[in-house]
């Protein structure tokens, strides 16, 4: 499976998880809510930034985001 397959699958999961909505976290990370879909969907490819703002909102390690 392509990398940014296994980081969507993992944004989702995490997302859901802790109950925060596509929107906050839009919000929570600074970036379009369409870009969520993205990432969510595998289709965009984040640079190291936004990948660890992520992180942060989840408060995960970066295995948890990456594999």
């Amino acid at each position: 499976m392509l990398p940014r397959k296994v980081l969507g699958r993992n944004v989702h999961r995490l997302r859901r998880s802790n109950g925060i909505t596509q929107e906050r976290l839009s919000e929570l990370v600074e970036i379009d809510r369409r870009y969520v879909q993205r990432i969510e969907s595998g289709t965009a490819n984040p640079g190291v930034d936004i990948l660890a703002r992520l992180r942060k909102a989840f408060r995960c390690s970066w295995e948890e985001l990456l594999e």
